[in-house]
């Protein structure tokens, strides 16, 4: 089940950071400040896999095939307007 509390705070904390890719595990970290809980593994894979379904987050990887996560063009717009 996806969380839109969760989704809003992963495109926040990705629209602050704008053009820089985040390790999953910092994204996670930063989200989990931003909803003042911890978050199930499970919850986060799903908001992330529904966001990205969306094309409001991209995933790329480092080298070492860690992933990392950025917003694009469509996820800044959906935070101006208030939309997760």
């Amino acid at each position: 089940m996806k969380n839109p509390l969760i989704q809003k705070s992963i495109l926040k904390v990705l629209s602050r950071v704008e053009d820089v890719f985040l390790r999953e595990e910092t994204l996670a970290a930063e989200v989990e400040i931003a909803i003042d809980r911890p978050m199930k593994t499970t919850e986060f894979a799903d908001a992330l896999g529904d966001l990205k379904d969306r094309e409001l987050i991209e995933r790329d990887t480092t080298i070492l095939g860690d992933p990392m996560w950025h917003i694009t063009g469509k996820g800044k717009l959906a935070v101006k307007e208030g939309i997760g």
